[in-house]
């Protein structure tokens, strides 16, 4: 599959807007770097991560962090609208 994006991304948001070709069709999209944390039942970053999922924003991908010497989670989540 071909395709080609333009990014221009806005720092202060950390959004990043891009133009996608593919063979078939082209579109505008909006992408947003999240980073999931989840320390304990009450302390984590899952409210946010589920408001912006029922604002409209899909997953597009998702990569574990961290080096696995904490007793936390990290993940970064890339989201697209």
């Amino acid at each position: 599959m071909q395709y080609e994006r333009d990014f221009r991304l806005r720092m202060e948001a950390i959004t990043v807007t891009c133009r996608i070709k593919t063979m078939t069709k082209e579109r505008d999209a909006m992408q947003k770097a999240f980073i999931v944390y989840y320390w304990t039942g009450k302390r984590n970053n899952l409210d946010e991560l589920n408001r912006l999922l029922s604002e409209g924003w899909k997953v597009h991908s998702q990569k574990p962090m961290g080096t696995g010497e904490s007793t936390g989670a990290y993940s970064l989540v890339i989201l697209e609208k």
